[in-house]
């Protein structure tokens, strides 16, 4: 009980005045943190449009792949990118392949448009395409047969 009654005295004391000594100078801007803050000068930035590219899917511009480029290679975390990206991999280069291959032997050719793509070769295969990042999307290029992933340069 003591030592309780003692603890809390010496905070009172000790830590409560040297935490507002050391607290915010009153001399400084509010906010600033004791910085003068800085105007924009000159006329007002134009926002653009975000330039879009299209490259082949890979395991790297989805969501997972992202997500696991940022581990540093260890113990743990290459188990773990490879973990998060097998099933990623498996989709865009054994599922979607052989859908490809066994279509293209059924009707002489790739499928003519995207819709028809993710109807005969996605969705009649039960393939589930990999999440992708905000502001990606899949494009199927009919006239090589591939699947893209249209995204922010």
């Amino acid at each position: 009980m003591v030592n309780r009654v003692a603890s809390k005295l010496w905070l009172a004391l000790v830590a409560f005045p040297l935490a507002v000594s050391l607290g915010c100078d009153a001399g400084a801007p509010a906010g600033g943190g004791g910085q003068a803050v800085k105007e924009p000068t000159g006329p007002p930035q134009i926002a653009t449009e975000p330039v879009f590219v299209q490259e082949k899917a890979t395991v790297d511009l989805t969501k997972k792949g992202q997500a696991a480029a940022g581990y540093q290679p260890g113990v743990i975390t290459t188990p773990a990118k490879v973990y998060l990206r097998v099933p990623d991999r498996v989709a865009f280069e054994i599922q979607i392949p052989s859908a490809m291959n066994l279509y293209r032997a059924e009707h002489d050719g790739f499928p003519k448009s995207h819709e028809q793509f993710m109807k005969d070769i996605v969705e009649a295969n039960q393939i589930k395409l990999p999440e992708l990042p905000p502001d990606s999307k899949y494009v199927y290029k009919p006239e090589t047969g591939e699947l893209m992933i249209e995204h922010p340069e």
